[in-house]
């Protein structure tokens, strides 16, 4: 899975890095929270994460970032009080497939959900 925070960039613009710094970390402590022990994740880069999950379905890979999403919104809040929303993008790694088909595939999910509407998981 990738997963990207929703208007970060704003975030930082509208509230400083500091705050910035302070929300990527509530939410790396929700993926702690919420991901298994034997799961990578890691941040990718900016306020992109990726999860990578051995041995589950597309179903658990779903339910996983189901519960990630609604567990940031639950729990995450900005400095005016609004939630923090996350976009997840989602797919199963398929036989012979390069990591860098895999990477763009899951890519291409997330992307479907920011363009969506964002707060939202698609694969």
């Amino acid at each position: 899975m990738l997963l990207d925070i929703d208007y970060f960039k704003n975030i930082n613009d509208r509230f400083g890095h500091d705050a910035g710094d302070a929300i990527l970390c509530d939410f790396a402590k929700v993926l702690r929270r919420t991901c298994r022990e034997s799961d990578t994740v890691a941040r990718f880069g900016g306020d992109e994460f990726i999860g990578l999950l051995s041995l589950v379905c597309l179903h658990d890979v779903r339910t996983l970032a189901e519960r990630i999403r609604k567990t940031v919104k639950d729990s995450c809040v900005l400095p005016d009080g609004r939630r923090l929303t996350v976009s997840i993008g989602i797919a199963e790694f398929q036989c012979g497939e390069s990591g860098e088909q895999f990477k763009k595939r899951v890519d291409a999910a997330l992307y479907r959900a920011k363009k969506n509407g964002r707060d939202q998981v698609s694969e």
